[in-house]
């Protein structure tokens, strides 16, 4: 929280109170489900505002869909990190053939907002070996300490989702 680590003593708390229901359960916990128990029940004890958290298998099996409501959640590429959970092709990932239309189809079932990160207001100034410069949507010169082609992308799906929790009342500052 904070940038910081869990601290020892806390983690040890945490586990004691997580352990029982875990070794309770039939249907064994797996180890990303019960770091995940652990995360929430400290976030709920800090009385965190908002929480930064990446899902693990992503989709309906996700451990982290305990949050019915997010304030915002992010979707970025699809990838085939969990072939053996969720099938052997994107298809079966994304649950039919043309991910972007379940998306949007879900959203709207939902009555989720849809915001789409428009890549075609990414442009990518120049980068070398330890950076990459970038302008997107009204930014320019966006100068980004990391390699890699993605970057930029990811960088965009970033300031997008802050503008969208801007938009619902969040003080997030230009820096």
């Amino acid at each position: 929280m904070d940038g910081q680590q869990i601290p020892d003593e806390e983690l040890v708390q945490l586990v004691e109170r997580v352990q029982p229901a875990a070794d309770a359960m039939t249907d064994v916990p797996t180890e990303f489900e019960i770091i995940t128990a652990l995360g929430m029940l400290y976030f709920a004890r800090k009385q965190c505002d908002i929480v930064v958290l990446e899902v693990g298998l992503g989709g309906t099996l996700d451990s982290t869909n305990v949050i019915e409501n997010p304030e915002c959640a992010v979707i970025t590429a699809l990838g085939m990190d969990h072939v053996r959970e969720l099938g052997p092709t994107l298809a079966d990932i994304a649950g039919v053939p043309e991910a972007d239309a379940v998306i949007r189809r879900v959203a709207a079932e939902q009555n989720a907002p849809l915001t789409e990160v428009d890549f075609q207001k990414l442009q990518i100034d120049g980068g070398d070996l330890d950076a990459v410069t970038f302008d997107f949507d009204g930014l320019d010169g966006v100068h980004l300490p990391l390699i890699g082609s993605y970057q930029p992308r990811n960088a965009a799906v970033a300031i997008t989702t802050l503008r969208v929790l801007r938009a619902k009342g969040w003080n997030v500052p230009e820096d």
